[in-house]
């Protein structure tokens, strides 16, 4: 069985988040301006969920097909041709519409946030956890193996790199100079890719 790796929160992207819950809200604001009144006039029930997301994602395909066969029941108890012809192009004058004003709301480029929304008797409203869904997915985590592996080695370097400059006292920083990384990497050699302290290093001076 493969041993769980515990993740370690690297970054947690909170103007991101907060950017994100604005988007919610804002897409919400502009579904109840404009797709609900525009729903209501096409007289077919009330909105839900399942036509919402139709409306803005799906084409429209299933509001369409509401439309039209409500349209067709009522045109048909007419005897008059000339009277149908002109229902039947008010159908798609109507439905031209609608698909309008959702391609309006669509390219607010805000649609990957209708999931956190949904409709409750007619009344458009967020999740109750959206904000926390947002904020826990804006997190960034370590939680490959390999990737844990490094950053503990990076903080095992940075530890001693600190015990180094914590070991030359408080003047440390003047015998580093402006590019301390580069003086404490020339007390160190190299060979065959392995890292070793270099014998030629002068402590004396070092304790100066």
């Amino acid at each position: 069985m493969k041993k769980e790796i515990e993740k370690i929160l690297l970054r947690e992207n909170k103007q991101t988040a907060q950017l994100n819950i604005s988007r919610v809200k804002s897409l919400k604001l502009e579904i109840e301006k404009n797709v609900v009144p525009a729903f209501d006039n096409l007289n077919i029930g009330e909105l839900n969920t399942e036509l919402l997301n139709d409306a803005l994602i799906g084409d429209c395909n299933e509001i369409k097909a509401m439309v039209r066969q409500q349209g067709q029941k009522d045109i048909e108890s007419l005897k008059s041709t000339a009277i149908r012809v002109t229902l039947t192009k008010g159908i798609d004058t109507v439905l031209s519409e609608f698909a309008q004003t959702c391609n309006a709301v669509q390219k607010l480029k805000s649609l990957e946030m209708l999931n956190f929304i949904f409709v409750d008797k007619n009344e458009v409203k967020i999740l109750p956890d959206a904000e926390s869904v947002i904020i826990a997915e804006c997190k960034e985590y370590i939680d490959d193996e390999k990737e844990l592996a490094i950053y503990n080695a990076l903080l095992a370097t940075i530890k001693g790199i600190n015990e180094f400059t914590n070991a030359l006292g408080k003047n440390a920083a003047d015998r580093l100079g402006s590019n301390p990384f580069s003086q404490i990497f020339s007390y160190i050699t190299s060979e065959n890719g392995k890292l070793s302290i270099d014998a030629q290093n002068d402590y004396k001076s070092l304790t100066k």
